[in-house]
């Protein structure tokens, strides 16, 4: 009987990504070169960016009606720009740096 060694959850993680058959994007990330957890990173980051900026903005018609209109959506957009400099600094960081998004899930 072959007995198989606790795996942990980042391994059990890994197990289970490379078991799927990725097809033809599992080649292209390979090829790349590209780290799938940073990748996920900027996918999230861009789309929290997504939601913030305008002309669709959701988060935006979010507060305005968290505050029953009281205050007009050219003012709350004039609040978050300076939430959207921020993330454009993020960013370009993150994209510069991969590290830094990289560090905490492989140092579990």
């Amino acid at each position: 009987m072959h007995h198989r060694q606790p795996v942990g959850h980042r391994q059990r993680f890994l197990l289970v990504v490379r078991d799927q058959n990725c097809g033809d994007a599992g080649i292209a990330h390979q090829a790349l070169h590209l780290d799938l957890v940073w990748f996920g990173v900027i996918v999230v980051k861009y789309i929290g960016i997504s939601l913030l900026s305008p002309p669709v903005g959701f988060n935006i018609y979010v507060v305005a009606s968290a505050i029953n209109n009281e205050v007009p959506l050219k003012t709350i957009y004039r609040g978050c720009y300076w939430f959207l400099g921020a993330e454009v600094v993020i960013m370009i960081l993150l994209i510069a740096f991969p590290e830094i998004s990289l560090w905490l899930p492989y140092s579990i």
